[in-house]
């Protein structure tokens, strides 16, 4: 019984689970096969235009079985939630935890429903944004570091061709400290995922942390996928 959201569930202390595991794992392992069942058909750096649609059609499909997909639940937490964010970064943070990653003044994605953040928000809100964005650009990806160009022929490939910006932020609380956060824009394959529990289980899972759940997908160019 999959119960939608009622108006205290948000904010009133009611553990919620996560249960969005289903979703995440699907989406990384069709990706990791599909990378390599197709890696030598596209020349991304040829054309960028063909690899966002070949991906795009990929990711189509994939959010019709999920959707058809009885095993996964059809909300991403128990009870179901409002709101949803997704943040895009080339790695994760120290100690493998995404807690050690700068904060960012804006989630990549933001999923919002009345009824509840489902499954079928969750796959259209990442493909539009991955590989089908209305501005026609590729998706912006967060990173901690800048990302140098390996001294090699590839060189031109990698992450300095698509550096976007930098970003500082000095945050006062406290104390006063320089965080900085580095965009960068390129055509991304999703290599794997993280997210921080709250502290607690059931049978049915971990409790989300926080109020509304936050998950980070971390994306790389296709040359470095592996």
């Amino acid at each position: 019984d999959e119960s939608k959201p009622d108006s205290k569930s948000e904010d009133d202390g009611i553990h919620k689970i996560e249960t969005w595991n289903k979703v995440v794992d699907r989406v990384t392992d069709i990706t990791r096969k599909a990378f390599h069942q197709y890696s030598g058909t596209l020349d991304t750096a040829a054309c960028v235009t063909a690899f966002q649609s070949h991906w795009r059609g990929i990711f189509t499909t994939l959010s019709s079985e999920i959707a058809a997909d009885a095993t996964i639940p059809t909300y991403l937490t128990s009870p179901p939630v409002k709101k949803f964010e997704i943040n895009l970064f080339t790695e994760d943070g120290e100690l493998g935890c995404p807690c050690c990653l700068p904060d960012v003044q804006q989630a990549s994605i933001t999923l919002e429903n009345e009824n509840g953040v489902t499954k079928e928000d969750f796959m259209r809100g990442l493909t539009d944004y991955l590989y089908n964005r209305r501005d026609g650009e590729l998706p912006m990806i967060y990173s901690k570091e800048k990302m140098e160009g390996e001294e090699s022929d590839e060189a031109e490939f990698m992450y300095d061709r698509y550096f976007d910006r930098e970003v500082k932020r000095q945050e006062c609380e406290g104390e006063d400290y320089e965080e900085t956060v580095f965009e960068y824009k390129f055509p991304a394959l999703v290599y794997t995922a993280n997210w921080m529990s709250g502290g607690g289980s059931t049978e049915e899972g971990k409790h989300v942390y926080g109020n509304f759940p936050s998950i980070w997908l971390y994306c790389c160019l296709p040359q470095q996928f592996e």
